[in-house]
């Protein structure tokens, strides 16, 4: 046999052998090798950028204004503000102790004869004050008028009149008949007035009564009787009258037919039915707001 050839099969086997057991060998790493987890990759936190290096700053000296002087205020004395007294309600006029309707004529006119300097207070009538002047108010609130239920006395005198053209006209002196009842009505205050009415009410509520109206309020008809009166004729300055009989009617036919109320407030002529009208105003105000007591059961 040829040596070469027997060397070259030779190293051809061992080629094949060392081959075959680096195959053999490296199979079984691979299978006997643990297999190692695989890590998370952590990134690293981003540094912050160096900081920008500022321009050089010149300093600045800065120079304060050097302050100003205190200056002297003058403090200006104010005076003491006065505050206004505190308004004290207005003392009532009459505070006496109401006695009994049947006696209540002395007393009444005991406290108006201390309030009232005037004469005009002798027209009242000498008793039943108080009961003459609910009836009275009572029949005017009906659009009536008693004259024997009056309060006061009747005109002094006659009613006197002047003639022109064939004519009757009631005269201007009329005016001295009715002066003295004007001047007891303005003889106190218009508060006055109302004072002695609020304190005198419950005579006047039982004077009411006893003329058959137990369960009506007399100022209710007091009320009334105002509206009466302020509803009533002005008369001009100029009425023609006649003299069928002895006493004067109107020549009017609608004047003469109209109710006694109407008839007295043109008998007093327009200067004083304008006097009458104008203190009846400024009494039926506070009259309308004022209250009365409550009717007992």
């Amino acid at each position: 046999m040829n040596p070469n050839l027997v060397r070259l099969a030779i190293g051809t086997t061992a080629i094949v052998v060392v081959g075959v057991s680096v195959w053999w060998f490296a199979d079984q790493q691979i299978e006997t090798a643990p297999v190692q987890p695989e890590l998370p990759t952590i990134e690293e936190p981003a540094l912050p950028p160096e900081p920008v290096p500022l321009p050089d700053i010149e300093e600045v000296e800065v120079i304060m204004p050097a302050p100003e002087p205190e200056r002297e205020t003058s403090v200006t004395q104010l005076e003491p503000v006065q505050l206004p007294e505190p308004v004290q309600p207005e003392p009532k006029l009459f505070d006496f102790v109401l006695p009994t309707l049947e006696s209540s004529d002395a007393t009444l006119m005991q406290q108006l004869r201390a309030k009232i300097a005037s004469k005009s207070i002798e027209l009242l009538a000498d008793e039943g004050i108080i009961e003459r002047f609910v009836a009275t108010i009572d029949s005017i609130s009906r659009d009536n008028l008693t004259f024997n239920q009056l309060p006061v006395e009747r005109p002094v005198g006659q009613y006197k009149v002047i003639e022109a053209k064939g004519n009757i006209y009631g005269s201007t002196a009329n005016i001295a008949r009715y002066q003295p009842y004007l001047d007891l009505a303005t003889s106190m205050s218009r508060e006055h007035w109302i004072d002695l009415y609020t304190h005198v009410y419950p005579l006047l509520q039982n004077a009411y009564e006893n003329l058959g109206y137990p369960d009506q309020q007399f100022h209710d008809t007091l009320l009334q009787a105002l509206e009466v009166i302020k509803s009533s004729q002005k008369p001009s300055s100029s009425i023609a009258l006649t003299q069928p009989n002895v006493m004067f009617e109107y020549a009017d036919l609608e004047m003469q037919e109209s109710t006694p109320v109407n008839k007295l407030m043109l008998r007093v002529g327009p200067e004083m039915n304008q006097k009458f009208r104008l203190l009846l105003e400024g009494l039926s105000g506070p009259l309308q707001q004022w209250q009365p007591p409550a009717l007992s059961d």
